[in-house]
């Protein structure tokens, strides 16, 4: 058993990972299963486009909850679970954009970690013998 805050020890170390928040278990499972299967989380999509974007247009797309600008790279959110790359694609289309990266950001086991255990929306998702 080993007890740590550090994913990337974790990851390399453990084939199960129990994660637990304020005393109650969050996550159990396999560490691909916990990074991919059933966290109830939104899509987030990395986009860069090939002239500035509003954040206030970007948000006007369907299915985007939010948005943030990192350098010239767009991390965008969606508010559901339906793809939203679609959406994206089409709004580029409209605005005479062309999108020079667009793709789904990949999870590793630290965001999963953070999103569990520092935002109060997320509730327990994988008990013990689920």
């Amino acid at each position: 058993m080993l007890s740590s805050h550090i994913m990337q020890e974790v990851e390399a170390v453990c084939n199960r990972v129990i994660i637990i928040n304020r005393g109650k278990i969050v996550a159990d499972g396999g560490i691909n299963e916990i990074k991919s299967g059933k966290l109830n989380r939104n899509q987030v999509v990395v986009a860069e486009f090939s002239a500035p974007v509003k954040l206030e247009k970007l948000i006007a797309v369907e299915g985007v909850k939010s948005a943030v600008l990192n350098r010239n790279l767009w991390e965008i959110e969606s508010n559901g679970v339906n793809d939203i790359r679609p959406a994206i694609f089409k709004f580029a289309v409209e605005n005479n954009l062309t999108l020079q990266t667009l793709h789904e950001k990949q999870q590793n086991l630290e965001n999963v970690f953070h999103e569990l255990t520092q935002n109060p929306s997320f509730t327990p998702w994988l008990q013990p013998g689920d």
